[in-house]
């Protein structure tokens, strides 16, 4: 299960956009995972009209994630564990990825645990294609099992463009408008994974 670059190199920045329910919530999101930056960015979209469009930033050196209503202006600051995201996928495709077969002819399966939530796990359907002479693989569908948390433990999704590698920089996950937000705590445990931060801390930062 693979990503690369033309020239073979495994990227420090990737892109996928994808579609999901989580907790009665219908999302599409565009997350932008940065190892170069130790950032994560996401982009939702919503269908409800009681929680406005948002975004969430993750800066994993500083131990801190930002949500940004775009309508609204409003912002909310807490904090998270500090780490490094390029150890953590080192260690999560070397030690947490195992092959779990084929549906129909062409469409394989992943089953990816998540080290930071005991029992949790995520089964990505996809296909390896060739691009420039490397063999890729593209998802185009999770499954995610998630049993610690009290609200959507269970939620799939459908990827719904190709993953991509774009040039990002600092400006890229800049919010000026937040910088006089107060940081916080919530009260529960937030942990983050391939998908972003777990169900339960995401719908709580929402209310």
């Amino acid at each position: 299960m693979s990503l690369v670059k033309e020239d073979g190199a495994h990227p420090q920045n990737i892109k996928n956009v994808f579609e999901t329910n989580i907790g009665g919530l219908d999302l599409v999101v565009d997350q932008l995972i940065s190892v170069e930056h130790n950032k994560v960015k996401a982009q939702y979209t919503t269908f409800s009209g009681e929680v406005p469009a948002f975004d969430i930033m993750i800066d994993y050196t500083e131990g801190k994630i930002l949500h940004f209503f775009n309508l609204t202006g409003e912002c909310k600051v807490y904090e998270i564990p500090k780490m490094d995201l390029g150890e953590y996928f080192k260690d999560v495709f070397k030690n947490h990825v195992e092959f779990a077969g084929f549906r129909g002819e062409h469409l394989e399966i992943y089953e990816m645990k998540h080290p930071e939530e005991e029992g949790s796990r995520t089964w990505i359907y996809g296909a390896h294609v060739d691009h420039h002479g490397h063999q890729i693989f593209v998802p185009t569908r999770f499954q995610s099992h998630h049993p610690s948390q009290k609200e959507s433990p269970d939620f799939a999704g459908d990827f719904i463009d190709t993953p991509s590698i774009p040039e990002v920089s600092e400006a890229t996950f800049a919010y000026p408008q937040c910088a006089e937000a107060n940081v916080a705590k919530l009260d529960m445990p937030i942990t983050t994974n391939i998908f972003g931060i777990n169900t339960d801390a995401l719908l709580a930062s929402l209310r």
